[in-house]
Order: structure tokens, then C-alpha cells, then sequence
């Protein structure tokens, strides 16, 4: 798998996840099951492949973080966008 860090986009279902790829803007969608126990929607989540195949995934804080200040700065520069806490 060429992509390392994708963005937890949506939880679809209880069976299913859409992650999009951090370069390539491609989704992918996965097991819930795969995704760690604590992540939520919009955080950002490294890839490791594993030796029999597949993938574990795990959440990025700081780079959460980052993205999120970056969401917050992107939407309080729109004119007349919404203020207050950005939930993603």
C-alpha cells in the first residue's frame, strides 16, 4: 500500500468506515472493526502494513491536532462563515 496516513472521513454503518488517503484524496473503505476503538471522524490515522497482509491503523494526535487548527483557521477566514468549535 503506497499511502501511510489517511483521515478517518465517516463511520457509514456499524460494519463499515470510509478513510481517505491524506495525498491521493482517495477513499477507502474498511472494517469498523479495524479502526482503534477510540478513533472519531476526522482524526488523521497511520498505516502499517503487517506481515500477513492487511494493515493496522492507529491514531496520529498531533497530527489531529494540526489538521483540526488547520480546519478551524481555514473556516474562520471565510466571510460570514460560522463561529464557534469546529467538530469534524
Amino acid at each position: 500500500m503506497a499511502e501511510s496516513r489517511f483521515v478517518l472521513d465517516r463511520i457509514e454503518d456499524e460494519d463499515h468506515a470510509v478513510l481517505v488517503a491524506s495525498r491521493s484524496e482517495r477513499a477507502l473503505i474498511v472494517p469498523r472493526s479495524s479502526l482503534p476503538a477510540e478513533a472519531v471522524e476526522g482524526d488523521v490515522l497511520n498505516a502499517t502494513p503487517l506481515p500477513e497482509g492487511g494493515m493496522r491503523l492507529e491514531v496520529d494526535p498531533e497530527a489531529t491536532r494540526r489538521r483540526r487548527l488547520r480546519m478551524e483557521a481555514l473556516r474562520d477566514s471565510l466571510p460570514g462563515g460560522p463561529s464557534g468549535d469546529l467538530s469534524l
